[in-house]
C-alpha cells in the first residue's frame, strides 16, 4: 500500500490510507491487549487507556477520511507500477505470515515457546525493511529498527532468565508504540491529501 499524495488527490489515495490505518488501529490493539493481559492489571490499567486513547483519535481521524473519500475524484486508471507495489505488499504479507506459522511450529517442537512474541515482533520489524524498498518510504526503515530493538529486547531478557510476564509486555507495548507511530503517519499523508483536494 502507497501513501504518496499528488497535486490532484483521488479517492483511490485516501482508501490506502484508510487501509492502512484500519491495519494500525487492529495492531495497535491487538499488542495493547496482549501486553495488558500479561500485567495483570499492574500498572493499574494506565498502559491500556493510553493506548485505548490513542485508538479513540485513530477512529476518528478514519471515520473523517472515510466519509471525505466520497468528496474525491476516482483515479482514471491505476498506475502499472502501483499494481505491481500492490502485489508485491501482498508477497510481503504473505511472507510474514508464512515465517510466523513457521516460527512456531519450530518453537513448539523445541520446548521454547516463550521465544514466540520476541520471534514475532523480529518477523513484523524485518517485514518493515522490503517495504520500504517497494514504497520508497524511509519511515519504513525506522519503524523496522526500533521493532527490531524491541524484539531484541525481548530475547535478551528472556535469555538473561525474565519471565513472561516481564518481557510480554515489553514487546507487546513497544510494538503498540511503533504501529500508534505509524498510524500517526498515515493519519499526516491522509491531512495532506485533504489539503491538496
Amino acid at each position: 500500500m502507497e501513501y504518496s499524495t499528488t497535486v490532484n488527490p483521488t479517492k483511490e489515495q485516501l482508501q490506502s490510507v484508510l487501509a492502512g490505518l484500519s491495519f494500525m488501529i487492529l495492531n495497535t490493539l491487538g499488542w495493547t491487549t496482549v501486553g495488558e493481559i500479561a500485567l495483570h492489571g499492574r500498572d493499574y490499567w494506565l498502559i491500556g487507556v493510553l493506548f485505548a486513547g490513542i485508538v479513540i483519535a485513530f477512529l476518528t481521524f478514519y471515520a473523517r477520511f472515510q466519509k471525505a473519500t466520497k468528496q474525491l475524484p476516482a483515479a482514471e486508471a491505476v498506475a502499472t507500477e502501483d499494481q505491481k507495489k500492490s502485489k508485491r505488499f501482498i508477497y510481503i504479507f504473505i511472507a510474514e505470515g508464512a515465517g510466523i506459522l513457521i516460527l512456531k511450529n519450530v518453537l513448539v517442537n523445541i520446548g521454547c515457546d516463550d521465544w514466540f512474541l520476541p520471534g514475532v515482533a523480529l518477523i513484523v520489524g524485518l517485514h518493515f525493511f522490503p517495504l520500504a524498498k517497494v514504497f520508497n518510504r524511509k519511515f519504513d526503515y525506522y519503524m523496522g529498527v526500533f521493532v527490531c530493538l524491541v524484539a531484541i529486547a525481548g530475547f535478551v531478557l528472556l535469555s538473561k532468565g525474565y519471565a513472561t510476564a516481564v518481557t510480554t509486555p515489553v514487546v507487546s507495548i513497544g510494538c503498540a508504540i511503533a504501529t500508534s507511530l505509524y498510524g500517526t503517519m498515515m493519519i499526516g499523508k491522509g491531512n495532506k491529501i485533504l489539503q491538496e483536494k
